[in-house]
């Protein structure tokens, strides 16, 4: 991203293009953050960029707000989502018909408390009922594979890591919890210390 490259968006060059990105390149600064928040650590945020996969323009966002369970944290993790998820916040980075997110949001809306104010934001606007038309973002993990949902940041035993989208449909395996799923990192040492502390998702989206 436009930042230290914490963070990445990548198209596989057989399906698509990513702007202001050259195919098969590696590109510093092709991805953009949302506005900073006053008070937050910059360390965290959400970048997107905008590409054209399979002939079709779709804005796609890597999202990786501020951890921690403080108040603070809460409020931070909101004001970036907000910028993504309300279709009235005039994200300049929201510009193609479709979008999808995904990350490790720090949050896990089914087992924290519904009031939380990021918790609050992401059920106004992400939903899993694609016949919902109200809220434009639809679940493809977390609930949508398997009720309760796998946990995806394992060592904590929470759904941190999400996939949502507007404009497509599919569903994401969980990798390494998901039933004769192996994890990504299969080749890792036996001890947890050698692992990943994520879970990855891996998905099959389409338009819908």
């Amino acid at each position: 991203d436009d930042r230290a490259g914490y963070e990445c968006i990548a198209v596989h060059r057989d399906v698509g293009t990513l702007d202001g990105c050259a195919t098969g390149s590696l590109c510093r600064g092709a991805a953009h953050a949302v506005d900073a928040v006053m008070g937050c650590d910059d360390g965290f945020t959400i970048t997107g960029n905008t590409a054209t996969v399979r002939g079709q323009r779709v804005d796609l966002f890597s999202a990786h707000p501020q951890s921690g369970n403080t108040s603070a944290n809460q409020q931070c993790r909101k004001a970036y989502l907000d910028q993504v998820l309300d279709p009235n916040a005039g994200l300049p980075l929201r510009v193609a018909p479709r979008a999808i997110l995904g990350g490790d949001l720090n949050m896990d809306p089914w087992r924290t408390t519904s009031a939380d104010p990021e918790v609050v934001t992401w059920n106004t606007f992400v939903t899993p009922h694609n016949d919902d038309v109200t809220r434009p973002w639809k679940y493809h993990s977390g609930a949508v594979e398997h009720e309760p949902p796998y946990w995806s940041a394992w060592l904590v035993h929470r759904t941190w890591d999400h996939v949502i989208s507007d404009g497509y449909q599919g569903r994401c395996v969980t990798l390494g919890a998901a039933p004769d799923v192996a994890p990504l990192d299969f080749s890792a040492g036996a001890q947890d210390i050698d692992l990943l502390d994520h879970l990855a998702l891996w998905c099959h989206l389409a338009p819908r």
